[in-house]
């Protein structure tokens, strides 16, 4: 019983950040795709970092894939909520640790390549990051999952 509650809280608290993060990315895209300047809550770095060449990978706005994997995140809690199948918030906690790594990379660029600072993709960075460690204690805890949990949500 213990760990369906922490695992429903693992979920809720995911669909909070991750809807967050979502509303945030969601944001930045837009005012990508219209080609307004963002509102920056601290001087002009966000227009900085956002025109930038390296806010886009592959002709895709990296915060085009961020709003993805917050949605990615959302399904899988909201999945977990409706299905009871504990094998989606770990392939959940799996994909934040990649998803953090990104947004900490572009934290990255932005103090030492880009020189200028972004308050909403450090937001995500927090975001991310605190879903990565939410997914890491909730793959460390994995064992004491129900084991069956996996193969009755592999072969029902």
């Amino acid at each position: 019983m213990f760990n369906q509650i922490r695992l429903k809280i693992i979920a809720w608290l995911w669909i909070v950040l991750a809807g967050a993060g979502l509303a945030d990315a969601v944001y930045l895209t837009l005012k990508r795709y219209s080609g307004t300047s963002l509102d920056c809550l601290i001087g002009d770095g966000c227009n900085i970092v956002a025109k930038s060449q390296y806010s886009v990978v592959a002709g895709v706005p990296l915060s085009l894939i961020g709003a993805m994997f917050f949605v990615t995140m959302i399904v899988m809690a909201i999945g977990y909520l409706i299905t009871k199948q504990s094998p989606l918030l770990i392939v959940g906690g799996w994909l934040a640790i990649p998803g953090m790594f990104i947004a900490w990379w572009y934290e990255y660029m932005q103090f030492y390549v880009i020189y200028a600072i972004c308050i909403y993709c450090v937001v995500m960075a927090v975001i991310s990051t605190l879903l990565c460690l939410s997914g890491l204690w909730l793959i460390w805890h994995e064992r004491d999952i129900d084991r069956r949990g996996w193969r009755k949500f592999w072969f029902k």
